[in-house]
């Protein structure tokens, strides 16, 4: 692969390769999501890269904490299976969550091998 690329962008910023992908600047790897929020950009047909986990971490003052509690709550809300179905465990193809989105219907789940 290094091979073939003679350019690279590099960036902390989802938004900014998304833009530079938007703009004809070549192929990269995106969030699942990025399919829902840009329907113009084409999703290639690979499998699942690199697994991601997200954490939170808070201390037990914030928990206790009613607006502390409060962002928690929100936070852990915005990764909800059932409003962000490609927040999963199991790796969804941008297809697979177009075809769920025309369809209605709520992601399968699959086994994953854990190594």
């Amino acid at each position: 692969l290094k091979k073939m690329i003679d350019f690279a962008f590099v960036t902390n910023s989802a938004s900014a390769m998304i833009e530079l992908c938007r703009q004809g600047g070549g192929i990269a790897l995106l969030p699942t999501y990025h399919k829902e929020v840009f329907p113009d950009l084409m999703a290639l047909d690979m499998s699942e890269v690199a697994p991601i986990q997200f954490w939170i971490a808070y201390t037990d003052q914030t928990r206790r904490t009613p607006l502390g509690n409060l962002m928690i709550e929100w936070i852990k809300s915005l990764f909800a299976k059932d409003a962000s179905p490609w927040f999963t465990d199991d790796f969804l193809h941008p297809k697979e969550l177009s075809e769920l989105s025309a369809t209605g219907q709520e992601p399968a789940a699959k086994n994953r091998a854990v190594g």
